[in-house]
């Protein structure tokens, strides 16, 4: 178990919406399209969006390509729920402390830290073959359609 939170998909998703509004935004127009800005220095377990996404109770939909989600954690592996909008696959690059994540890859991802969502499932996106230490995590969606539902750690 990490230090993450681990509460119920409701308290998640409570968590999710009150984060958006809290760390990424400026003046949030509630589940409406709308353009944030990610912050940088974020705390453990904190995240912010950043791009063109709407924010809904329990899920994120990125409205356009260039989007990215940004999470402070400290586990051996992060995983996130994702799906990609009308099935059309959607390409995403993952970064560690804004580097591709070379031998701490995930399973879903590559080296270089490319990946693609097909479809509504858990994506491994990084695991840790070293000690365990606080990182930033970065996912950038290279194309529209992504739908980011919950992180889950190991």
């Amino acid at each position: 178990m990490s230090e993450a939170d681990s509460g119920s998909d409701g308290e998640f998703a409570d968590r999710f919406e009150r984060n958006a509004r809290e760390h990424t935004c400026k003046a949030c127009g509630g589940r409406e399209p709308q353009v944030y800005s990610a912050k940088q220095d974020l705390r453990l377990n904190e995240w912010a969006v950043a791009g063109n996404w709407t924010v809904e109770g329990e899920r994120a939909l990125a409205d356009g390509a260039d989007t990215a989600i940004t999470f402070r954690f400290k586990a051996r592996d992060l995983h996130l729920v994702l799906g990609a909008r009308e099935g059309k696959a959607v390409r995403f690059k993952v970064l560690i402390d804004d580097k591709p994540p070379g031998i701490d890859h995930g399973g879903d991802v590559d080296a270089n830290g490319e990946g693609t969502v097909t479809d509504e499932r858990l994506y491994q996106l990084v695991r840790q073959k070293g000690p365990i230490r606080e990182h930033q995590f970065e996912i950038k969606f290279l194309d529209a359609g992504a739908e980011a539902f919950a992180f889950t750690f190991g």
